[in-house]
């Protein structure tokens, strides 16, 4: 998924606004790539593991196995 031109405004408009002397970014997008923001970007890496069984996968699979409702 992208970010419209009027969502990456509106994101860069709320980072530069914030009162912070860092910005750290969780999302595998560019941001520093997509919009000029006032002050450095540290990106956060992260990995997911399942702990527990179905997990969010199973849940996932388990929701988009279901019947569908009739409206």
């Amino acid at each position: 998924m992208g970010y419209s031109s009027r969502q990456i405004a509106a994101l860069a408009a709320t980072l530069n606004a914030a009162d912070a002397d860092f910005i750290v970014a969780g999302t595998p997008v560019d941001l520093a790539g997509l919009m000029t923001l006032n002050k450095p970007i540290i990106r956060a890496r992260y990995e997911f593991a399942e702990l527990e069984r179905p997990g969010l996968w199973g849940a996932i699979a388990e929701f988009l196995d279901r019947p569908k409702k009739q409206t």
